[in-house]
């Protein structure tokens, strides 16, 4: 939920409590035999009660790190990752963070980490990095040829985003 100290407004894709049907990463994860069922009652239990992201659940109602989760996001989504380690250290240029505007950053959780001049293709850290629309309109917002999504955890996307465009470090020590 949202607070004064995260000075970014709530994402509209975070559900709350007990609301919904489960979202379908999660049902593709146990699909594919990547979590068990007991994970998956585990983690749906959590998210209802808690509401918020999935992978957050995720992690709280099972034993795997976060890593494993991310690993088999994406492999799911057939990207690769980004962890909250390595969104704590990124340093993204200035003309990078030009080509997404902070509000389309903070509504849509996309954070831009890499920009190919060769192909113009904008790589983004998102939690749908499978999003088509999501994808479409960071391609006509940047200008970029293509852009191609990797995935991260909800919460490390948002601390990396208030980190590189305003200077707020408060996030990753939360």
């Amino acid at each position: 939920s949202y607070t004064a100290r995260s000075k970014m407004p709530p994402n509209p894709r975070v559900v709350q409590a007990n609301a919904g049907p489960v979202p379908r990463i999660l049902d593709r994860l146990a699909a594919e035999g990547k979590i068990t069922r007991e994970h998956y009652a585990a983690t749906v239990t959590v998210w209802r009660r808690d509401g918020g992201f999935i992978e957050d659940a995720l992690l709280e109602a099972s034993a795997l790190s976060e890593a494993d989760v991310l690993k088999m996001l994406a492999a799911v989504y057939k990207t690769r990752f980004v962890s909250t380690e390595k969104l704590a250290k990124v340093d993204v240029p200035r003309p990078l963070l030009d080509m997404v505007p902070r509000k389309l950053a903070e509504r849509s959780c996309v954070l831009p980490v890499l920009y190919d001049t060769a192909t113009a293709t904008l790589s983004i850290v998102t939690i749908e990095p499978d999003n088509v629309q999501l994808l479409e309109e960071v391609k006509l917002v940047s200008r970029a040829r293509d852009v191609k999504g990797f995935v991260g955890r909800p919460a490390a996307i948002k601390a990396a985003i208030a980190k590189v465009y305003t200077g707020d470090f408060t996030l990753f020590a939360a």
